[in-house]
């Protein structure tokens, strides 16, 4: 990766608007980690094309990686105002609400996914996950059940579901 940074970093040198270039470097950047310069970069690009709902959502990923997660709120808000329906800002959202401890607030959006997608396991586990923290183990179980009724092909994702859905049955 270091190695097309350079390459994008000598496009940028002769033409420092260059926005596939940016775009790139700012992939590369992610890659390694490096979310808030990946930030930084994608910025330079929003300067001139401040509606580009990639290069926004892009955003709110970095910064929920770097545990900025009110700022990141703003940044899925931008992309949601653009596309309500966009599946990786609505499910994304709701992951940052969980860490913020807003539960409640999450379950609508993994609602809105699971509208768009009702088998979607993550959102499932998600919510189930969301209804523990709120105490609602009785109404938790449905999702757990769900993922192991749907055999998700995610074997950490199976495990987890059944070990919440035990934490729930336990709780009760």
């Amino acid at each position: 990766m270091g190695e097309a940074i350079s390459y994008f970093d000598k496009v940028l040198d002769a033409d420092s608007n260059n926005s596939a270039a940016l775009y790139y470097k700012a992939l590369a950047l992610d890659k390694l980690g490096n979310y808030a310069d990946a930030i930084d970069v994608r910025n330079k690009i929003l300067v001139t094309d401040s509606n580009n709902i990639d290069l926004i959502f892009g955003n709110a990923l970095d910064l929920s990686h770097l545990g900025k997660y009110e700022q990141a709120l703003t940044y899925y808000d931008k992309v949601l105002a653009k596309d309500p329906y966009r599946f990786n800002a609505l499910i994304n959202k709701a992951f940052t609400l969980d860490n913020l401890s807003r539960y409640n607030e999450s379950l609508a959006y993994y609602d809105k996914v699971l509208t768009i997608n009702p088998d979607e396991d993550i959102a499932l586990n998600g919510k189930g996950e969301a209804l523990l923290k709120l105490g609602n183990y009785d109404k938790a179980i449905p999702y757990f059940d769900k993922i192991l009724d749907i055999n998700s092909s995610d074997s950490g994702l199976l495990a987890l579901a059944s070990k919440n859905k035990q934490f729930a049955l336990d709780a009760l």
